[in-house]
Formats: structure tokens, C-alpha cells, sequence
């Protein structure tokens, strides 16, 4: 359950506050999504995403509190299992590695998305500031992008990767989508 003051949780005799010793309780939940694992996305207006695997409150990882949404209005985990979340600065699009944002530059009438529902077509209706919108997202959805590094051979495995001090190394990193700005991909 979300409220004002954060997220609770009922034990079967009671209601506790979810925090953490990084979070204070007012920073949590405006907006919760529980995935088929038990993992309970929780979504603010203050502090962005976090979550909660059934004993505690963990942040994303760093790199996902960078391109992720910093406040979160809205979330939707759709059929295929990609995440959509609703946010004061766009739609975030989520596939557990590459992040996508499209926002009012790309055609929605307000960046501002309050609330996402998908319909049985997959088409997401969308609740904005300024009003409902329908999106069809695309049939051909960005590939995962491959990371490579060069440095006496290439390694795509990057478990594999040993480099030493004085190593020169080579960043390869290949993408492909047509579907949005590059300015708003993200990984």
C-alpha cells in the first residue's frame, strides 16, 4: 500500500513503514507495480525508483538512477514484460537494460504522464497533464546494444576482461533504433 508518508506494509496483525537507512519514509511511495517475482517497484515525485525485495528497500544501481526517471508518477509492466514508467519528464521504457524515454518532442501532448494502461492490441493509453493519449509502440523494438572491448583481442564477454595498468583499451558499442531520438537513448 502506498500513502503520503511512504509505502506500507501489512504483516497479516499490522502496518509498518517501509524504509531504509538511505531513505526516509516520506521519499516513498506515490506509485507501486509488484512484479510475478515478488519485487515491488515503488515510484515518487521526490526520489525517483526504488525497490523492495520482500525484506528491504534497495535504490537501483547507479547507472539506472542516471537514465531512469528521477520522479515516477506511473508504472506498467506490459505483456512482453517490458516496463513503461509515467514520470514529470516523459514516458521511460524499460526492458531490464536499455532505457528509452519519448516525451512531448516525440509527439505526447505533455510530458507529464500520470497514469499508463495497456489495451488489448498493446497500444498504451495514457493519462497526461494535458489529457489521454493512445501510443502504439513499435513492432520492432530497439535491440539490447553490444558492448565490446578491444585490447591485445576483443572480448564481448566482459566477465572475461582482465586489463592491466598500461593497457590500451578500445570501446566498441554498436545500437540500432529508428524509433527515437538519440538524444533520449539511453544505456
Amino acid at each position: 500500500m502506498s500513502h503520503g508518508g511512504g509505502a506500507l506494509r501489512y504483516d497479516g496483525k499490522g502496518f509498518s513503514i517501509l524504509t531504509d537507512t538511505n531513505a526516509r519514509s516520506d521519499m516513498i511511495g506515490f506509485t507501486l507495480h509488484c512484479e510475478p517475482d515478488g519485487t515491488v517497484w515503488l515510484g515518487s515525485n521526490w526520489s525517483g525508483l526504488t525497490k523492495f525485495d520482500g525484506r528491504k528497500i534497495m535504490p537501483l544501481p547507479k547507472a539506472d538512477r542516471e537514465m531512469g526517471p528521477s520522479t515516477c508518477f506511473a508504472i506498467h509492466r506490459v505483456r512482453s514484460g517490458v516496463l513503461w514508467f509515467g514520470s514529470g519528464a516523459g514516458l521511460y521504457r524499460y526492458d531490464r537494460r536499455t532505457w528509452t524515454t519519448l516525451t512531448s518532442l516525440d509527439g505526447l501532448p505533455s510530458d507529464r504522464i500520470l497514469s499508463i494502461a495497456e489495451a488489448p492490441d498493446g497500444a498504451l493509453w495514457l493519462g497526461t497533464s494535458a489529457g489521454l493519449v493512445r501510443y502504439r509502440p513499435g513492432i520492432n523494438q530497439p535491440n539490447a546494444p553490444t558492448i565490446a572491448v578491444q585490447t591485445e583481442k576483443d572480448y564481448t564477454d566482459l566477465a572475461q576482461l582482465r586489463i592491466t595498468q598500461g593497457t590500451r583499451i578500445t570501446l566498441k558499442y554498436h545500437v540500432v533504433d529508428t524509433d527515437h531520438r538519440p538524444e533520449n537513448q539511453q544505456f
